[in-house]
């Protein structure tokens, strides 16, 4: 049983750094033909959403080596949701 929670973790890793690479990739996009100060605020927001997602993602790798691949599928699972939830709210925001 526990292999198929490491199994599900490191999926779930996996799944949250291409979900931050996504982000990345959409704030990249969007920082063509910005003003100064959407610029900015694009960069700003790409740095935190790059350090966030590492964060997730090296907190996850540690939880699973530590022995607890429950807390890790959480913390992956948590950084798609989370960055999911930002793609929405940024796409919603006018």
């Amino acid at each position: 049983m526990k292999t198929v929670y490491a199994v599900f973790a490191v999926a779930a890793v996996i799944v949250g750094l291409i979900g931050t690479a996504t982000l990345l990739v959409l704030l990249m996009a969007s920082a063509a033909n910005s003003k100064p100060h959407q610029l900015r605020v694009i960069k700003w927001t790409t740095l935190a959403s790059a350090v966030g997602g590492l964060a997730f993602a090296a907190g996850g790798v540690w939880l699973l080596t530590v022995g607890r691949p429950g807390w890790s599928i959480f913390a992956g699972v948590f950084s798609v949701i989370f960055f999911f939830g930002l793609i929405a709210w940024v796409s919603i925001k006018k």
